[in-house]
């Protein structure tokens, strides 16, 4: 009788060292799933340095504007989010550079307008690698 409860309690040990192998395997996969580097680059442009007139040839002038262009290039599944200040100014703010990358061979479906840019003054332009 003593020998089959050690058998058994053996077996016990046995199943709770299966089961932490299989939780610290979960672990290491899961790890390695959202160890999964989400390249990202944020700029802001003022209402300052935006030409009013709008001027392709100045806006393609900010330098953060290149820049993040550059960026959007590089990635595999790029997104570029612009991210505006409240009201139909901040909307048509928005509208306008949207349209300006566009003409420069964004895809219109790769860009997302977002409200709330935090500052009545500034868009926001972040370029990120599409989520899966």
């Amino acid at each position: 009788m003593t020998r089959k409860l050690n058998l058994l309690s053996l077996k016990a040990k046995g199943m709770s060292h299966l089961r932490l192998l299989v939780a610290a395997l979960l672990s290491v996969a899961w790890c390695a799933v959202s160890a999964q580097i989400i390249e990202e680059y944020e700029t802001s442009i003022s209402a300052t340095e935006w030409p009013n007139p709008i001027d392709i040839e100045e806006v393609l002038s900010l330098s953060q504007l290149r820049v993040a262009v550059n960026r959007f290039d590089k990635l595999r599944d790029p997104v570029l989010i612009i991210r505006y200040p409240g009201g139909d100014a901040g909307n048509a703010w928005a509208i306008e550079l949207r349209d300006v990358l566009v003409s420069l061979g964004i895809e219109s479906e790769n860009i997302l307008l977002e409200f709330g840019s935090g500052k009545f003054d500034t868009l926001l332009v972040v370029v990120s690698e599409k989520l899966p």
